[in-house]
C-alpha cells in the first residue's frame, strides 16, 4: 500500500478513466447532435409532406386542360382494328390417307 498512483494521493482518478470519460461525454454530444438532426429532418418531412398534399389537391381542383380533354376523347376510340389484318403465312393443309 506503500505503492499509490500519483493521481490517487491528490485525489484524482488515473488518466485510463479519464479518457473513458471523455470519450463518453464526445458519444454524449454526438447522441444529441444526431438527436437533433433527426427532429429537424421529422420537421422537414411533414412540412414536404404538406406541401406535396396541398398541391395534389390542387391539382385535383384544377380544371382540365385541352390535352388532357382530347386525351380522354381520343381514348374512347380504339385506334387499332378489333381483329388482326394479317393472315397467317402457314396455312395447314389436311392429309388424307
Amino acid at each position: 500500500m506503500a505503492q499509490m498512483d500519483s493521481g490517487s494521493e491528490a485525489g484524482l482518478p488515473p488518466a485510463c478513466e479519464l479518457e473513458a470519460y471523455r470519450r463518453l461525454i464526445a458519444l454524449q454530444k454526438e447522441i444529441i447532435k444526431l438527436a437533433e438532426l433527426n427532429e429537424r429532418a421529422k420537421r422537414d418531412c411533414l412540412a414536404l409532406r404538406e406541401h406535396v398534399t396541398a398541391k395534389g389537391l390542387s391539382q385535383a381542383a384544377a380544371p382540365q386542360t385541352l390535352r388532357q380533354k382530347v386525351n380522354r376523347a381520343l381514348g374512347q376510340f380504339s385506334l387499332s382494328p378489333a381483329k388482326p389484318v394479317m393472315v397467317p403465312l402457314a396455312v395447314k393443309e389436311e392429309v388424307t390417307c
